[in-house]
C-alpha cells in the first residue's frame, strides 16, 4: 500500500508540473526572454532538439541576445540533425538568403524537401516558390502547385495564397499545367484570408473591387482591405483608404 501511495503521489507531481517547454514559452509570453535562453540553452545541452531549435530563434531574431545567424544557423542544423523538423526549414531559410552561412540555394532546397517530406507546409510552400521562381531548382510550375497544395491542404495560409496566385495566373499565365481560374484563385484567396493572412485578404479585396472571379462588391472589397490593414499590410491600408474616399 505505501508503494501506491508514494507513486500516485508521484503521478500528481508530474500531471501537476510544467514541462520545461511549457516554463520556456511561458517566460517568452511575459516577455522574460533571457529566462527563456537560459531554460533553452539547459535543455539543448541536455541533447534535447527542442531547446536548440528555440535557442537558435532567440539568436535569430535578436530576442533576449545580441543577433547572432553564425549561432542560430549551428543550433538550427543541431536540432535538424536530431529530428527537428521546423529547424530544418529554418536553416534552409538561412542558406536561401545567406544569413550565418554561405548563400547555397540548393542546399536550401534540398532542407526545404526535407521539411516537406516530414509534414512541414512551411517546407512544402518555400519548395513551391523556389519551382515557381526557379530559384535554386528547375523552374518547373507543375511541382510549384502540388507542393502549394500540399501546403494548403495542411491549413497553411500563405500556400493556398501561392496556390490562388497560379490560378489567377497574372505572372504565370504563360506556363504550362496552370488553366487561369479566378473563381478557384478568389476561393483559395478566401481560405488564406481566413487564415490570417493579409495578403490573401488584400487580394481578396481587389476581387471584389474589380468582379473579378466573384461579383462586384464595393462594400466586400473595403471591408477585406481593412481587415489586410488590420493585419498589419500597408497596401491593404492604402487601398482601404482609397476606396473609402469612392
Amino acid at each position: 500500500m505505501k508503494y501506491v501511495f508514494i507513486a500516485l503521489m508521484l503521478l500528481s507531481v508530474t500531471i501537476a508540473e510544467a514541462s520545461p517547454i511549457q516554463n520556456i514559452l511561458k517566460a517568452d509570453s511575459k516577455g522574460e526572454f533571457q529566462k527563456a535562453i537560459m531554460l533553452s540553452k539547459e535543455l539543448c545541452d541536455k541533447d534535447d532538439f527542442t531547446g536548440c531549435a528555440m535557442l537558435a530563434h532567440y539568436y535569430s531574431e535578436g530576442k533576449g541576445v545580441e543577433k547572432n545567424y553564425y549561432k542560430a544557423s549551428t543550433l538550427y542544423e543541431k536540432a535538424c540533425i536530431r529530428g527537428a523538423i521546423e529547424a530544418c526549414v529554418n536553416l534552409g531559410v538561412m542558406y536561401r538568403f545567406g544569413q550565418g552561412v554561405t548563400k547555397d540555394l540548393a542546399i536550401a532546397a534540398k532542407l526545404y524537401q526535407t521539411g516537406c517530406d516530414h509534414g512541414s507546409p512551411r517546407g512544402c510552400d518555400n519548395l513551391g516558390y523556389l519551382y515557381r521562381a526557379g530559384i535554386g531548382v528547375k523552374k518547373n510550375i507543375t511541382k510549384a502547385k502540388n507542393l502549394f497544395d500540399n501546403a494548403c491542404s495542411q491549413g497553411f495560409p500563405k500556400g493556398c495564397y501561392n496556390l490562388g496566385g497560379l490560378y489567377a495566373g497574372g505572372l504565370y499565365k504563360q506556363d504550362i499545367g496552370i488553366k487561369k481560374d479566378d473563381h478557384k484563385a478568389v476561393e483559395l484567396f478566401k481560405t488564406a484570408c481566413d487564415g490570417k493572412f493579409s495578403d490573401g485578404c488584400l487580394n481578396l479585396g481587389v476581387a471584389y473591387l474589380r468582379g473579378i472571379g466573384i461579383a462586384r462588391n464595393i462594400t466586400k472589397a473595403k471591408n477585406m482591405f481593412r481587415i489586410s490593414c488590420d493585419l498589419g499590410n500597408k497596401t491593404g491600408c492604402d487601398n482601404y483608404n482609397l476606396v473609402n474616399r469612392l
